[in-house]
């Protein structure tokens, strides 16, 4: 008579648990920095995608103003505020963003900047080409280096300049320019000389 075979399960034990709780611990602390970098690229990549739009909005606004530049405003009335309520037909008033999610293309994912009746965007406007500026740039065609000339970025103002980008992004800050398209740039790589490229066109 052949004796059967009992099988036994096998349970983990404590130490091996702990064992795989670290494997898995320490997988995690691994995969993170490369989780969290692909996520602040996201970022990035969406903030100069906004930013884009914001300068074709822009000229788009030029070229129905009899290619006026967009004026910089007040501190109650922004040029982020005339856009605004352009692009909705002027069917919005300040207060009824208030308390809003942060409204579409005028907003960076790394931005603190809280939406107020002072402040609708978490970008700043050249202030080196702002009709009140000296010299003064009033109309569209002023400006001859499109593709040179900032006219949005990243700020914790409602203007920029040299001393007010923000590089938020990981030590770098997103531009863009007159042509419509954007770049990022390091900290270190942005020029401080305001008489020329890319806050003024020197021509």
């Amino acid at each position: 008579m052949k004796m059967k075979r009992r099988l036994v399960r096998r349970a983990f034990t404590l130490v091996e648990l702990l064992v795989v709780i670290a494997i898995i611990g320490i997988l995690i602390g691994l995969l993170m920095p490369a989780l969290s970098g692909v996520m602040a690229t996201s970022r990035l990549n969406e903030c100069q995608s906004n930013l884009r739009e914001l300068a074709r909005m822009t000229v788009a606004w030029s070229d129905d103003h009899n290619e006026r530049l967009l004026p910089f405003g007040n501190t109650t009335n922004n040029w982020d505020w005339t856009l605004a309520r352009e692009a909705a037909g002027y069917t919005k008033t300040p207060d009824t963003y208030v308390g809003d999610d942060p409204p579409g293309v005028f907003y960076c994912g790394e931005s603190d900047v809280l939406v107020s009746l002072a402040r609708l965007c978490g970008f700043g406007m050249n202030d080196y080409v702002k009709t009140n500026a000296t010299p003064s740039y009033r109309r569209l065609s002023d400006i001859r280096a499109h593709s040179s000339v900032v006219i949005f970025g990243d700020s914790k103002l409602t203007a920029l300049g040299p001393a007010s980008f923000d590089p938020r992004h990981r030590g770098k800050v997103n531009f863009a320019y007159f042509d419509g398209h954007a770049e990022t740039l390091k900290s270190n790589e942005v020029r401080t000389v305001v008489s020329t490229f890319p806050w003024r066109d020197p021509n």
